[in-house]
C-alpha cells in the first residue's frame, strides 16, 4: 500500500471526505514552504465543519477520545500537504512534530500513544 493509499484509508476512517477540501478558520496560512521544507500549521480535530473533540484530556474528554482527536488533527495536516502537492511520495523525513493538549490536573498517561 503506497502513502497515498494508506492516507486515504485513514481519512475515511476518521470521518473524512477524501474530495472535500480541507476547511480552515481563521486567516492563516495552513502550509508555509521555504525551500524544500514545508511548515504546516497546527491543526484541530476538524472534520468538515465540525471539531470532533472539544474539552479537556482526562476530564471532559476521555483518553481514549483525545487519542483519536490527536490521529484526526495528524490526518487532516497529511491531508493538507496530499492536497498542496498532490502526493505524499516527496516527502523523506519529518524533522519536528510539535502537539499541545489541555489536559487535566490529575496526571493522565499522555506518553502512552497507540
Amino acid at each position: 500500500m503506497t502513502r497515498d493509499e494508506s492516507l486515504l484509508q485513514a481519512a475515511i476512517e476518521h470521518g473524512f471526505d477524501p474530495q472535500e477540501e480541507i476547511k480552515v478558520g481563521g486567516k492563516y496560512t495552513p502550509i508555509l514552504l521555504e525551500g524544500n521544507i514545508a511548515y504546516v500549521a497546527g491543526q484541530i480535530p476538524r472534520v468538515g465543519n465540525t471539531v470532533r473533540f472539544v474539552g479537556v484530556a482526562g476530564d471532559t474528554v476521555s483518553l481514549d477520545e483525545a487519542r483519536r482527536a490527536a490521529a484526526t488533527s495528524a490526518v487532516r495536516a497529511l491531508l493538507l500537504v496530499r492536497n498542496r502537492f498532490g502526493t505524499l511520495d516527496m516527502i523523506t523525513s519529518v524533522p519536528r512534530i510539535g502537539v499541545f493538549m489541555r489536559s487535566a490536573a490529575r496526571p493522565i498517561s499522555r506518553g502512552k500513544a497507540k
